[in-house]
C-alpha cells in the first residue's frame, strides 16, 4: 500500500489525472473481485494450503510488479495481480480458520484477522509519512514491496500447519483428518473424544454429500437453514460497510 498523491508517486507516472489515479486505486479491489471468484472454482479441489499459498505467491508477483512500475499500463497490471492474489487470501482464510480451530475460539480469531488488518493499514500510513518529504520514486515503491516481509512469513507459517481436518474428511481422506484432528487436540481430549469429533465430521460431510450442499443453488434456496437470507444479510453488511464511505477517508 502507497499513497498514490504523493510528489514521488506523481513524478514517476508524470501526474496523471484523476480518472486515471482513480483507476489506480480501484482497480486493486477489481482484481480482488476476481481472485475472490476464481477461487471458487478451484480451490475447493486444490485444498485450503495451497490455495492461500498460491494466493500468497500472486501477491508477492504483484507487489515485485508494483514497485518496478515506471508506466501506467504497468502499474494499472500490477495492482490487478496484487488485488487477485488478495482476493484469493481473503476468501479462503476465514473458511480454514473457521474448520481448523475449535468453535469457542472462531470468533476471536476472525476478530485477531480484522485487528491485525488495522494495525497494517495503520503501520504503512506511518511508513508513507516517513517517505513523504522526498520526491525520489523509492519513496513509494519501499512501502509497496515491504509486504513481502509478511507475505514471506505466511508462505513459512502456512508450510507448518496441517490441511483442514474437514477439506480431508470431504476429500475421502478419512485417516489423514484424523492424524491431524489428534495433532491438534491431543494435548486437551482424550482419544475417544478425538475419535467422536472426527466421527461428526464424517457424518456431516456425508451429509452434505447426500442433500447436494455445496452448490451455487444451495445458496439461494429458502430451506430450514435460512441460506437465502443468510446471503442476503452476509451481502447486505458488506454492501452497508462500503456504502457508508469509510474507505474514502482511510
Amino acid at each position: 500500500m502507497a499513497d498514490f498523491n504523493t510528489p514521488s508517486f506523481l513524478k514517476t507516472f508524470n501526474t496523471p489525472g484523476a480518472n486515471v489515479t482513480g483507476t489506480i486505486v480501484a482497480i486493486f479491489d477489481a482484481g480482488a473481485f476476481l481472485g475472490a471468484v476464481a477461487t471458487s472454482i478451484f480451490a475447493e479441489q486444490l485444498g485450503r494450503r495451497k490455495t492461500i499459498t498460491v494466493g500468497v505467491l500472486v501477491m508477492i508477483l504483484g507487489a515485485l510488479l508494483q514497485a518496478t512500475a515506471y508506466t501506467r499500463p504497468h502499474i494499472i497490471a500490477a495492482r490487478t495481480v496484487a488485488g487477485t492474489g488478495l482476493g484469493i487470501i481473503n476468501s479462503t482464510v476465514p473458511v480454514f480458520q473457521s474448520e481448523f480451530s475449535p468453535k469457542a475460539n472462531r470468533g476471536l480469531y476472525v476478530c485477531m484477522q480484522l485487528s491485525t488488518l488495522n494495525f497494517g493499514i495503520f503501520l504503512v500510513y506511518w511508513i508513507d509519512y516517513a517517505f513523504s518529504s522526498t520526491t525520489a520514486s523509492y519513496a513509494w515503491r519501499v512501502p509497496v514491496i515491504l509486504q513481502c516481509i509478511f507475505l514471506l512469513a505466511m508462505l513459512g507459517l502456512i508450510a507448518l500447519v496441517p490441511e483442514s481436518p474437514r477439506w480431508l474428511a470431504a476429500h475421502d481422506r478419512a485417516h489423514d483428518s484424523l492424524a491431524v484432528l489428534r495433532r491438534l487436540r491431543a494435548h486437551e481430549l482424550d482419544d475417544a473424544s478425538i475419535l467422536q469429533l472426527h466421527g461428526d465430521i464424517l457424518r456431516a460431510v456425508a451429509q452434505e454429500r447426500a442433500i447436494g450442499s455445496g452448490s451455487w443453488k444451495t445458496l439461494l434456496k429458502a430451506d430450514r437453514i435460512h441460506s437465502r437470507r443468510r446471503l442476503l444479510i452476509a451481502c447486505g453488511i458488506q454492501a452497508f460497510q462500503q456504502l457508508g464511505g469509510i474507505n474514502p477517508l482511510v
